[in-house]
């Protein structure tokens, strides 16, 4: 068994990969305060700030195998980190895009829209108003 407090982030992500869950954490646990104080200095949303670094760990678990560090692994978790703050703020204003096009669509969609069809609502009743009335083929004068 392994004493894992004493491991550097190196080993101990040595050990992650090969499955070892203690040493996730262990890494874990080294990492999540500071990575969400640091976090928080650039977003106010605590939730998408937890939900980052937890995300970021999940990644780094899940793809432990796959991930080749030849770094300092304290450099690769915080641009990680910084990576994924980066498409947080991609992903709110692609999101403030998307609605303000949806509003201004909305807006211009329903005047234009409601025209034609008010429009077209009075030229049908129009066409029944005038049908009541037989056509005159004089003129009426004044006396």
């Amino acid at each position: 068994m392994h004493n894992y407090f004493i491991l550097t982030d190196e080993e101990l992500f040595d050990l992650i990969k090969q499955d070892q869950q203690l040493a996730f954490y262990e890494l874990y646990n080294r990492y999540k305060k500071p990575m969400v104080g640091l976090a928080l200095k650039k977003l106010d949303d605590d939730d998408a700030v937890e939900d980052i670094v937890h995300d970021l760990f999940i990644k780094l678990r899940t793809n432990r195998e796959n991930i080749q560090i030849n770094q300092q692994f304290k450099s690769y978790i915080y641009r990680a980190l910084r990576n994924k703050i980066l498409d947080y703020f991609a992903h709110q204003l692609h999101e403030r895009n998307y609605l303000d096009s949806l509003r201004h669509f909305g807006e211009t969609f329903v005047d234009s829209a409601d025209f034609h069809i008010r429009k077209k609502q009075f030229l049908v009743e129009l066409d029944k108003l005038m049908d009541k009335y037989p056509p005159q083929d004089k003129q009426i004068g004044i006396h």
